[in-house]
């Protein structure tokens, strides 16, 4: 119970995190030259998708019994690494390019 509990605590850090690097990406992306909008639009369209796939798998894992806990930590550690190489795509695809 306490591994689960930690985990948890853990993986809620994690999110925070990540849900700062997200919107600190829609911060930039709205100060955008225009030809970029677009795909920076896009991007952060994906990024808000997936993050809010992230918040609903950490909010099941919340509530996850000692039966469906391996399952559940499986879907969310999914989520999380999809939205984290999302991010990473997005933040590779625009370092170079200027405001």
């Amino acid at each position: 119970m306490k591994d689960r509990k930690e985990y948890r605590a853990k993986a809620h850090r994690t999110i925070n995190e990540l849900f700062d690097k997200v919107d600190e990406f829609e911060a930039h992306a709205k100060q955008s030259r225009d030809n970029q909008k677009q795909r920076m639009k896009d991007r952060m369209n994906d990024l808000k998708t997936r993050r809010e796939a992230v918040k609903t798998k950490f909010e099941i894992l919340e509530e996850a019994t000692s039966e469906s806990w391996d399952e559940i930590k499986e879907g969310f550690e999914e989520a999380k690494d999809a939205l984290i190489n999302a991010w990473e795509r997005a933040m590779a695809e625009f370092k170079n390019e200027k405001v």
